[in-house]
């Protein structure tokens, strides 16, 4: 009496998407200020101390475990990285310095590593010592030994204030001059 009925819509196989997370921006750059500071095997796997250098607060994590928020997911102690995860949010950090070091979890970054620029700081070190060995003196003989007599007699005059007297010998005149002034007392 009122027409033809409607036509049945076919049932979806297809399951509805859940929403995905809105990630603020804070959330997606929490690792940018991440470093590794070290790695260490124990007998659980490995232990990782992070430092996050705008807070200066450090935090030691091994492998799934949680703290702060923080989940250590994954480490690699041969290629310093490590897998981190603050809420819906994973990103990688490693123990190199600058702008490139958060990167996404499936980037590399180019900047050395920490134990690059450990080792290069060192060889620069043992470069400076040489060259300090390599120098010559700027006084010898008999100009060094008035040098120290006067700078002896210097730390005397100030009392022990700027530091500890030389272990040289006074020489006569210099004895007598510092009693007379009255920086010494006189030998009886």
């Amino acid at each position: 009496p009122f027409g033809v009925a409607p036509k049945k819509r076919p049932v979806s196989t297809v399951p509805t998407p859940t929403p995905v997370p809105r990630i603020t921006a804070a959330q997606r750059n929490f690792a940018k200020t991440l470093r590794i500071s070290y790695m260490r095997k124990t007998e659980r796997g490995l232990s990782v101390r992070i430092v996050d250098t705008r807070t200066r607060k450090a935090i030691v994590l091994e492998v799934g475990q949680t703290k702060d928020g923080l989940s250590l997911l994954d480490a690699d102690f041969a290629a310093e990285k490590a897998q981190v995860q603050k809420g819906p949010v994973k990103a990688e950090i490693t123990s190199r310095a600058g702008d490139g070091a958060v990167t996404p979890a499936t980037g590399t970054s180019p900047a050395t590593t920490f134990w690059d620029k450990r080792k290069k700081m060192l060889e620069e070190r043992r470069n400076r010592r040489k060259a300090a060995l390599r120098r010559k003196p700027k006084l010898t003989g008999a100009a060094l030994e008035e040098h120290l007599r006067t700078y002896n007699k210097w730390l005397i005059k100030q009392g022990g204030e700027a530091g500890p007297p030389l272990p040289i010998q006074l020489t006569p005149e210099d004895d007598n001059e510092l009693v007379r002034e009255g920086f010494l007392p006189p030998m009886e």
